[in-house]
């Protein structure tokens, strides 16, 4: 299995549009990285998996020359979904399946609808809209969705191939998933780690991924970094004994 990450951005990036903060100030100045919002590809058993559809897709994908053999929606927030526009095109020969809850699937389908009515209005030809109410599969690979803690109904992925891996974000941690064990056996859990300092409940912060139970530390890669965390070589120090902080387009292999 290799993981590709495609952005580690919260739903700003970094730099944000407008900011001039010590963060996007810097980043601009390429001092900082540069972070596109989250996402990331999945490669294995022949088959090519796209873990949200971030609005920057079509600069994560375009030295990719293949489409996703299916995309999984974690919830419908923009910087999760702005991109399935940019996937869906006429002349494919088979329809790109999208998995996602129920909330997130009605809601971004009428979206999709009413952003493309007069442009492309064929455009829903072109997606496989797919309901997520229990574990499904991807040809060898075994997707179990779990329940997060947002600010919308999301669910995040623990999906099991050549190896196991989990992707939960955007979550906060008092989500069920830290403590039911469910998470024993996977090698690589992605978390967001938004935040410098924890400002509620449906977002981590570097103090809320310390606190996740100890047997996840070491397993867990922080992504949705956001320009209120510290800056890069802060954060890697901060969490060098707990997490990976890892930038735009590193390359897992499991």
């Amino acid at each position: 299995m290799k993981i590709r990450i495609l952005g580690t951005g919260d739903a700003f990036g970094i730099p944000a549009i407008g900011c001039s903060c010590e963060i996007c100030s810097a980043a601009r100045k390429g001092i900082e990285p540069k972070r596109l919002r989250s996402s990331i590809a999945v490669y294995d058993e022949d088959y090519f998996i796209l873990v949200d559809a971030s609005p920057d897709v079509q600069v994560q994908l375009q030295d990719i020359a293949e489409f996703p053999d299916a995309v999984l929606l974690t919830h419908v927030h923009r910087d999760h979904v702005a991109g399935l526009p940019d996937i869906a095109k006429e002349y494919l020969k088979n329809r790109i399946p999208v998995y996602g809850n129920e909330f997130t699937i009605d809601y971004v389908r009428k979206w999709i609808s009413g952003l493309l009515l007069t442009s492309e209005p064929g455009f829903h030809k072109y997606l496989d809209w797919k309901i997520v109410n229990g574990p499904f599969g991807i040809g060898d690979i075994r997707i179990k969705p779990v329940e997060l803690k947002h600010y919308v109904p999301t669910i995040g992925y623990i999906i099991e191939g050549s190896s196991t891996f989990a992707y939960l974000t955007d979550t906060g941690p008092e989500a069920e998933v830290f403590t039911d064990g469910n998470l024993d056996d996977v090698e690589v859990i992605f978390l967001d780690c938004s935040w410098a300092k924890s400002r509620g409940f449906f977002h981590m912060s570097i103090k809320d991924i310390k606190n996740l139970p100890k047997k996840l530390h070491g397993k867990i890669i922080c992504i949705h970094i956001g320009h209120e965390n510290l800056p890069y070589h802060d954060l890697k120090k901060e969490l060098q004994d707990v997490a990976h902080v890892p930038l735009d387009n590193q390359i897992i292999n499991f």
